[in-house]
C-alpha cells in the first residue's frame, strides 16, 4: 500500500495531527516529488519541505522548487534503481540535492564568533554560511547589542 493511502488521523492525538499536516504538505509538492515519495525514493522530510515551501507564492521559491524537482527527477531517471540497496543510495542522493537546492541545513547550531573581529565582511560571511533559526538570530542580535553598549 502506498504511504499516503489508508491514513485516517485520530482527532485526539497530536502525533496524528502532525502526520496529517505532513501528508498535506506532501500533497502540495509537485507531482514528480509525490511519485518519488510513493516509490520511497525521497525522504518524508525532503518531500514535506518541498510541499511546505510550495504553498508560498514567492516566485524565487517556486523557481527553486522547479529546479530541485528537475534535478531530482534527472537523478532518478539516470540511476533507475531496482534493488533496495540502489534505492537507498539514490534516496540519499536525492535528499542531499533537495537539501542543497532548498538551502536546508542538517544542523542549526549557532556559529562560534570569529577569533578576531577585524572586518564586518568576515563576520557577515560567517553568519550567512551557517543556517540559523529566528531565535538564534535574535540571540546573536542581543549579544551584538550588548557588545555595542559596552563600546559606547
Amino acid at each position: 500500500m502506498p504511504k499516503s493511502e489508508g491514513f485516517t488521523p485520530d482527532p485526539h492525538s497530536n502525533a496524528d495531527a502532525r502526520e496529517a499536516e505532513r501528508l498535506r504538505a506532501i500533497n502540495r509538492a509537485p507531482e514528480p516529488i509525490r511519485d518519488l515519495f510513493r516509490r520511497d525514493l525521497i525522504s518524508k522530510g525532503a518531500a514535506v519541505s518541498l510541499g511546505t515551501i510550495a504553498r508560498d507564492t514567492n516566485s524565487e521559491k517556486a523557481a527553486a522548487i522547479a529546479e530541485a524537482t528537475a534535478a531530482v527527477v534527472a537523478i532518478v531517471e539516470a540511476k533507475n534503481p531496482t534493488t533496495p540497496a540502489e534505492k537507498r543510495k539514490v534516496r540519499r542522493e536525492v535528499n542531499a540535492v533537495v537539501r542543497d537546492r532548498m538551502s536546508l541545513a542538517r544542523s542549526t547550531v549557532a556559529p562560534k564568533p570569529p577569533a578576531s573581529l577585524d572586518g564586518l565582511a568576515s563576520v557577515v560571511a560567517a553568519i550567512r554560511s551557517v543556517h540559523m533559526t529566528r531565535s538564534q538570530l535574535l540571540t546573536l542580535r542581543a549579544e551584538i547589542d550588548n557588545l555595542l553598549s559596552e563600546i559606547a
